[in-house]
């Protein structure tokens, strides 16, 4: 812990000293000079606070925003002016200072859909030719606040693409179930013929609260979960659920599919409670089945391999770092597969990259709700 906030001052001291001592000391007046420290000092507090006392929700944002619309435009000048271009580096800090801007005030509220078309083939069966699952992930809705009318646009937006189902791949919250409170209502408004099915993300687990402990956790995390079926959600922990189509009582597994929902499963620091075992059992090796896992690289830890084929994997967790700019996002450091569609042979994979984010910043990486059709 302490060697990432050695790196992250760094981050922050380095490019400021050198501004400082090449640019404005002896050229600006006094307060051009406090104005220049104010953003990093205030981070340097704030990390002083967090060491000493509780994590609070406030101070992880005010570092975040320092870091992206102060110290990374400073780096960038840095860079340039020691490539003898001061006045490129200044044109390009200010650029990336007011895209950062952006990203704070309105990119976290750009709303896009994202339609993508699964090729199943003779594994689907034909009762559910053309099915739409409509995938939301990551809301974290602690960062709304009190702000309910965003939250209403993407639950408009969800209903607007006629889903047959709606799933939840994870991380409603950010630290508390209490964040869910002012917006049960409208989270029971998700409507779809198969209903909203939703799993438990690492942060639904309730780790990272001020109050953390073992026993303040687990009861939490089960009130997160009791919240979820409040508002009419089907909550699947290690368990699985059957939908069927066009089938009579006594129809075999060729008019059904099975929605399995694992708990989360992460390498840490991250929680893993889930039970893909035991998440099967029941399921008939030959049905047709939706995976409803957290974190994408369990995908390729386990899932690949497992000797019941599942056909399609819905994850989120990634949030592509809530960062994409030029179709690059940080998060290819770190996860193999972090947006989007991937296959192997047969097997299907589906990271949506967030609707929400733990931050209320996005640049590129739009708040995203994916529209998967089957074929």
């Amino acid at each position: 812990m302490f060697i990432i906030i050695f790196f992250i001052l760094l981050l922050f001291l380095v490019p400021d000293y050198y501004i400082w001592q090449g640019f404005l000391r002896g050229q600006c007046a006094w307060y051009v000079q406090v104005m220049h420290w104010l953003p990093t000092l205030s981070v340097v507090v704030g990390i002083i606070i967090t060491i000493m006392g509780p994590r609070s929700m406030w101070m992880f944002e005010l570092i975040i925003f320092v870091l992206l619309c102060f110290a990374l435009p400073k780096v960038a000048f840095s860079m340039l002016a020691l490539l003898r271009l001061p006045k490129v580096g200044l044109a390009v800090a200010l650029l990336l200072a007011g895209a950062m801007v952006y990203g704070y005030t309105a990119g976290w509220k750009h709303l896009v859909t994202r339609p993508v078309t699964i090729s199943c083939g003779d594994r689907l069966p034909a009762a559910f030719k053309g099915y739409r699952i409509v995938q939301i992930s990551d809301l974290h809705i602690g960062t709304f606040k009190n702000d309910t009318t965003h939250l209403q646009r993407i639950v408009k937006c969800v209903n607007a693409q006629h889903p047959d189902l709606i799933v939840f791949t994870g991380d409603i919250v950010n630290f508390h179930p209490d964040e869910i409170t002012p917006f049960k209502d409208i989270l029971s408004q998700l409507s779809a013929p198969d209903g909203v099915v939703s799993i438990l993300g690492n942060h639904d687990y309730c780790l990272y609260a001020p109050d953390h402990t073992p026993a303040a956790s687990r009861a939490n995390t089960e009130a997160v979960c009791q919240a979820e079926r409040e508002i009419g959600w089907h909550l699947l922990r290690n368990e699985n659920l059957l939908i069927k189509r066009n089938a009579s009582e006594g129809k075999d597994v060729a008019d059904s599919i099975y929605i399995i929902g694992v708990e989360n499963v992460s390498k840490p620091p991250f929680p893993s409670h889930g039970d893909l075992a035991k998440s099967l059992e029941g399921v008939p090796d030959a049905a047709f089945k939706v995976l409803l896992s957290h974190d994408p690289s369990h995908w390729r830890r386990e899932v690949l391999a497992h000797p019941s084929a599942i056909d399609l994997t819905l994850s989120g967790h990634t949030h592509a770092m809530q960062l994409r700019l030029f179709g690059l996002s940080p998060s290819r450091f770190f996860f193999k597969e972090w947006g989007g569609h991937y296959q192997e042979d047969s097997r299907h994979l589906f990271v949506c990259t967030g609707t929400g984010g733990n931050v209320p910043f996005r640049l590129g990486a739009w708040p995203q709700i994916a529209v998967l059709t089957l074929e």
